[in-house]
């Protein structure tokens, strides 16, 4: 047998490897939780490399990664529209594995925008159109709701009125800005008692609302914070 390609392997390699047989093996014998050991492996070599602590590839291993996980993305996003098309044809819903599914696809299109404008742009722009564009969503979502009753949706209006304001605050006062937006995001975790649930399905909504409104703040609200004045200055040389 040959078994180069196992002297090949780094050593995070082989531990990333081992990690995902145990796991898959753990799951499918004792408890599907052990699956998370298994994600350990998939995906936590990944993390570490971004992070800097894990430096065992060289650019062009990385660049290589890089592409292949978009390749991913492409793949993985356009299986979970076609699976959530094909699971509520002809109702108007998102519930059960719907939902789910829907939850994993708006991590990746998020994570997606955030990386991409943020490497375009630079932060403060960034955040400027992020907060926008989420603002926008928020308040198309509540017009369509709530069409029929204009007093319930005068009143939810106002609820995105601060990604407005604060998108405006961005390009002036960073770091100001920064630092609220990271609190109203903590102040509408609470508001809206996404910490409890009372069956599995309530505990999959308040997953898609802190995806969908508070994690762009508080991801948008540590960007401005930790920004740099050197790149505030670059930032606003451009015209931003």
């Amino acid at each position: 047998m040959n078994i180069l390609w196992i002297k090949n392997l780094s050593r995070a390699g082989l531990i990333a490897g081992t990690l995902v047989f145990l796991g898959i093996l753990l799951a499918v014998t004792i408890d599907m939780r052990f699956l998370i050991i298994t994600g350990l492996g998939a995906f936590g070599p990944g993390f570490l490399r971004e992070l800097g602590i894990l430096r065992d590839q060289d650019e062009f291993a990385r660049l290589a990664n890089y592409r292949a996980g978009y390749i991913a993305s492409l793949f993985a996003g356009s299986t979970a529209i076609l699976i959530i098309a094909f699971l509520k044809a002809g109702s108007v819903d998102l519930e059960g594995e719907s939902l789910a599914l829907a939850i994993i696809l708006s991590i990746l299109w998020l994570v997606t925008v955030f990386t991409s404008l943020q490497k375009f742009w630079g932060i403060q722009k960034a955040v400027f159109r992020i907060l926008t564009v989420f603002g926008t969503f928020w308040l198309i979502f509540i017009l369509l709701s709530h069409f029929q009753e204009p007093v319930s949706m005068l009143m939810e209006s106002l609820v995105v009125l601060p990604f407005f304001l604060l998108a405006w605050m961005s390009r002036r006062w960073p770091r100001i800005a920064g630092a609220v937006i990271i609190v109203l995001g903590i102040f509408c975790f609470f508001l809206f008692r996404l910490y409890s649930a009372a069956s599995d399905e309530k505990i999959l909504v308040n997953i898609m609302v802190f995806i969908l409104f508070i994690c762009p703040l508080l991801v948008t609200g540590t960007a401005l914070v930790a920004l740099k004045p050197d790149e505030e200055e670059i930032i606003a040389n451009k015209g931003g």
